[in-house]
């Protein structure tokens, strides 16, 4: 599995257009407490996991240099995404 880093790059310039052309799902595991303080607040802490993945929609992609357009080889490609964190929230009963 690879990673790549679009800060420095130059598909920087086309990288926020990428999700459009993904379709995907994502799954996960959420695990926490709920603290109850008094009659109305509540603190809820804990941890989750999310995994995303994506399939390549149909690409038309090609690009011209020099006075010569060219054109990219149109394949599928599947992305996978990992999300880990924790969380912290807090909730008040009307």
């Amino acid at each position: 599995m690879g990673k790549f880093d679009v800060k420095n790059s130059l598909i920087q310039d086309i990288a926020p257009a990428i999700p459009s052309y993904l379709d995907g799902f994502s799954y996960g595991a959420k695990l926490g407490a709920l603290y109850e303080m008094d009659d109305r607040w509540d603190i809820e802490f804990g941890a989750k996991i999310m995994r995303t993945m994506y399939k390549s929609k149909d690409l038309d992609i090609s690009f011209d240099y020099g006075g010569t357009t060219y054109k990219i080889e149109d394949k599928q490609f599947r992305l996978k995404q990992l999300d880990m964190g924790a969380y912290l929230g807090v909730s008040y009963r009307f």
